[in-house]
């Protein structure tokens, strides 16, 4: 090869690595920044039909010192775009960058291991987040041993592109926004089922004529019904006389980390037989992982219910408590609430309104629920 074809690919390839290692780190940074705006703004990231997100956001694990990992990504990234600014200025830049890298890389990987194992979840920012930190430590290799001088990214390629993540990420949170806003339920979905058939269930808390009615269907093993099952019934306990709590069963037993789901809502319908529904979710919401079946029969257990009549049971689709738990999740079905947790509210007999876990707290602090505790001088507001 003529030497000043050499010379042409060596200054090619001084210039188009750090780029290259750039715009991956500004999609890491894109990925990162999604996460901590839903951590910030308590907004739900999208992430299909599984939950992973949620699941996988919710567990004490993705956060270190307190603090949501996904911070920590944001931080990462941006000093890693610092470091390329200065691969030909500072002599350990390139040496820092490969430390960046690494250590990115092996927390991304340990997250993606505990959520996909441990949590049976699946993160799909955090799966965009981990490949471009991948990606940049076998970069950050490449330029550390790069003998070749290296230029500097052109500073308005990098602003352009942080221009374009910022208008991205502004876009997401716009979209999150909305998606949170969104009624779960179509109006005419839910005004094709009768107030009666939505409150026909015997897993209560509250009395049957409070004026205030909160109907969730529920998955047992969902992260976001967990979180927010002790502030509504920190609510209910609130308002014993006027706000009654009606639990339906929306197992998602199709989705990662929900395999057992179904199994978890029979068991809960066995145990309400006995009067012990509300034990049992109370229960069951204390475990931080999925159960096989012999964890659901030590839980049964430890309500006193007896396994072989718990075994059987679970074993006859057509027991009472499976048809009870198939009937919900048609009624659920039939309404369209695919996600959990889907919330309908009856104030004072008036039209039911659905409601996502963020709106509802808007919901039951409205002045229209004011109004109904002023009358027995008792607060509103819904604990957080």
């Amino acid at each position: 090869m003529p030497t000043n074809d050499k010379k042409g690919l060596g200054k090619d390839f001084g210039i188009s690595l750090p780029i290259a290692a750039s715009l991956i780190a500004f999609g890491g940074l894109f990925a990162a920044g999604v996460l901590s705006a839903g951590h910030i703004l308590n907004l739900p990231v999208p992430c299909g039909s599984n939950r992973g997100c949620a699941a996988v956001a919710s567990d004490p694990l993705s956060r270190f010192a307190g603090i949501p990992i996904a911070f920590f990504g944001v931080a990462a990234y941006a000093a890693i775009l610092f470091l390329l600014m200065y691969l030909d200025r500072v002599r350990w830049a390139r040496f820092a960058l490969v430390v960046f890298a690494i250590v990115g890389t092996i927390l991304s990987a340990r997250l993606l291991f505990y959520a996909h194992f441990v949590i049976q979840a699946t993160c799909y920012w955090c799966v965009a987040s981990a490949v471009a930190m991948a990606i940049l430590c076998i970069l950050s290799v490449c330029l550390w041993r790069a003998k070749k001088p290296l230029r500097v990214v052109p500073a308005i390629l990098l602003w352009r592109v942080a221009g374009i993540t910022l208008f991205a990420l502004g876009a997401m949170v716009w979209l999150m926004e909305r998606s949170a806003a969104a009624a779960p339920i179509a109006p005419e979905k839910l005004s094709a089922v009768s107030v009666a058939e939505l409150l026909n269930s015997a897993n209560s808390r509250g009395p049957a004529d409070a004026p205030v009615k909160i109907v969730i269907f529920s998955d047992l093993w969902c992260s976001v019904c967990r979180a927010v099952h002790g502030p509504l019934m920190d609510y209910q306990a609130a308002h014993p006389d006027h706000v009654q709590v009606i639990f339906r069963h929306r197992p998602l037993y199709g989705i990662a980390g929900h395999e057992t789901s179904e199994t978890a809502a029979i068991l809960s319908e066995i145990a309400a037989e006995q009067g012990k529904f509300w034990r049992f979710v109370d229960r069951l919401y204390r475990e931080p992982h999925p159960l096989d079946e012999n964890g659901y029969l030590r839980l049964m257990r430890e309500l006193g219910l007896g396994s072989s009549e718990v075994q059987s049971l679970l074993t006859d689709p057509h027991s009472a408590p499976a048809l009870r738990v198939q009937r919900d999740r048609a009624l659920a079905d039939r309404l369209g609430a695919h996600l959990t947790p889907t919330f309908v509210v009856v104030i004072d007999h008036k039209a039911p309104v659905s409601a996502n876990h963020r709106s509802l707290a808007t919901i039951l602090n409205s002045s229209e629920v004011q109004k109904i505790f002023d009358q027995v001088g008792q607060p509103t507001a819904l604990p957080k």
